[in-house]
């Protein structure tokens, strides 16, 4: 499932990008692989959805649960071979279906925006 980016005023970005995965998905690919090969797998796995290399992973807590806390938010970048033995560690405790979050915004390190960007988080409850 994909939920698109919302931006404010074309300044304000409301919401990242969201590709919503089956635990199943990583878990298979993190047990049945070699880690050269999930590096490889989770590659192809966020390219066949749209998604970026880099972001956050975090688990979905079902609307009907009552408890609303779940695991934080964890940074990935797959394209680092380093993050594949992080995911196969954060996967051992969780369950249901996992939220992929891109990171905004991909600059490298060369371009003059690199040190522009900022990110703000407001968390509320209801």
């Amino acid at each position: 499932i994909f939920i698109p980016r919302i931006v404010l005023a074309n300044k304000l970005v409301i919401q990242r990008a969201q590709w919503q995965f089956s635990i199943d998905k990583f878990s298979k690919i993190a047990e049945q692989f070699s880690n050269s090969s999930i590096f490889i797998a989770l590659h192809q796995l966020l390219e066949s959805a749209g998604a970026p290399s880099s972001g956050f992973l975090r688990q979905k807590i079902p609307s009907n649960s009552s408890s609303k806390n779940g695991h934080k938010p964890q940074y990935f970048n797959f394209s680092e071979p380093t993050y594949v033995l992080l995911l196969k560690q954060v996967l051992k405790g969780w369950s249901g279906d996992l939220i992929w979050e891109a990171c905004y915004p991909e600059v490298s390190a060369e371009s003059p925006f690199a040190n522009l960007a900022a990110e703000w988080v407001v968390e509320w409850k209801s």
